[in-house]
């Protein structure tokens, strides 16, 4: 948002602003934050650190590829992340230091427990929130990769967590090679009891056919499609203010699922909260046998945000709905470099190629400056058609046809390109 200064130039301030809100209260308004906690079973420390490292720099290559990046949290990071679920509404309140509590005497407990916590049968009580830990219970025969990010999706304070827990590969084979012995085994003695009864044309059952099939592509895909064999836990808390707004969440939550389906956890919702919670702990035994292949499929995200801190609005992400927020010193771009984000839509002209080829103005906040054009862009997406000559004095409009729609926008003459970069880039 920008601040009012009383130079004259605050009604493109205000048109700035107007538009942040409205594209603001369209977006889902969430705040999602992504941890991966690593645990592993070492003899000493000092294996345990060379295991971390190797595997933090396996990480950080792989995020790379995807123009992500990951660092290590601190200790106080993990601590506020605790603080912040424990004690709903007092995130603000959060201190914490090492040297004075050890001066002290005192636990680090003490920074971010909660009042109370009582577990109930099938959901727990933490201060004044109720809470309730739902188990990936059963798999459909196809998953979509939106099934994480639906879920994460609902508007609540929620924390979920997917535990994978990869196997060997000589350990996998040998696995799957038992399975199928026992499915050959079955499907024998079946066809012996048929033989018996002299019925010699008898097929295999259904069920016992599909179960010789699933073990066979098993081990194609693990001995020609290079895959491995992961066990996979999908656990999930959400908290409400009471009861009945609990069991409501956790019926719109099962409704996310689509061919999935989740269940409560009961008499288990201590585990449940240890195993959802990033200590690197396990302590419900829920696992399903998953490939590679499907494990990809529980994916925490489907697309990629920017929002920079200090950042200039963009436009909106068209799968998350969430605000574009771009820092062109981030980038490495100067002042006069652009960037376009969006299609236009049916009828309108393709304006972001030719302004990228040769800019001589800045893109942001839904205006986009061109020599001798005016372009109108809005939430990411080109609504604004080509004009040419010269304006006098530089136009605010509400709304402006273009394209098939309408669409708030600002218009404004080259002459002013200066001093539009001097209200928004600065």
């Amino acid at each position: 948002m920008l601040d009012y200064e009383g130079d004259g130039q605050d009604q493109y301030r205000a048109e700035y602003n107007d538009l942040l809100t409205d594209k603001a209260a369209d977006s889902n308004n969430l705040i999602q934050e992504k941890y991966i906690t690593i645990s592993a079973e070492k003899k000493n420390i000092e294996e345990a650190r060379t295991f971390f490292n190797r595997v933090h720099t396996d990480l950080t290559n792989g995020l790379a590829r995807l123009d992500s990046a990951i660092r290590e949290v601190n200790i106080n990071e993990r601590l506020r992340l605790f603080h912040d679920f424990f004690r709903p509404g007092e995130e603000q309140i959060f201190h914490f230091d090492l040297a004075e509590t050890m001066r002290r005497g005192h636990d680090f407990k003490d920074a971010i427990a909660p009042d109370c916590l009582s577990f109930k049968k099938n959901y727990y009580e933490m201060g004044d929130v109720f809470g309730r830990v739902l188990f990936l219970r059963d798999y459909g025969s196809f998953i979509t990769d939106d099934l994480i990010t639906s879920l994460m999706d609902f508007p609540r304070n929620m924390m979920l967590s997917i535990d994978i827990i990869p196997m060997g590969m000589d350990d996998a084979i040998k696995m799957v090679d038992k399975v199928i012995m026992s499915v050959e085994s079955d499907a024998t003695r079946i066809q012996q009891r048929q033989m018996s009864k002299n019925l010699y044309l008898a097929k295999l059952p259904y069920q016992v056919e599909q179960m010789q099939k699933v073990s066979k592509e098993y081990m194609d895909d693990l001995t020609e499609h290079d895959q491995r064999i992961m066990f996979g836990l999908v656990t999930l808390t959400h908290l409400a203010d009471s009861v009945e707004q609990l069991d409501q969440d956790t019926e719109s939550l099962k409704s996310r699922t689509g061919n999935c389906e989740f269940a409560t956890l009961k008499y288990q919702q201590e585990d449940g909260l240890n195993t959802v919670l990033p200590y690197g702990l396990r302590r419900i035994d829920a696992t399903r046998t998953l490939t590679t292949e499907s494990t990809a499929v529980l994916m925490p995200f489907r697309s990629q945000e920017i929002q920079h801190t200090g950042g200039i609005y963009y436009g909106v992400n068209a799968v998350s709905h969430n605000l574009n927020a771009s820092n062109r010193i981030v980038w490495g771009g100067t002042m006069d470099n652009i960037r376009a984000r969006g299609v236009s839509p049916p009828g309108a002209d393709n304006l972001a190629a030719p302004a990228v080829r040769n800019p001589v103005g800045i893109a942001a906040a839904g205006v986009f400056i061109r020599a001798g054009r005016h372009v109108r862009v809005a939430a990411g997406i080109m609504t604004g058609v080509a004009r040419h000559g010269p304006v006098q004095r530089p136009i605010v409009l509400g709304h402006e046809r273009g394209g098939e729609e309408e669409a708030p926008g600002v218009l404004v003459d080259t002459a002013d390109a200066a001093e539009m970069r001097r209200l928004i880039l600065r």
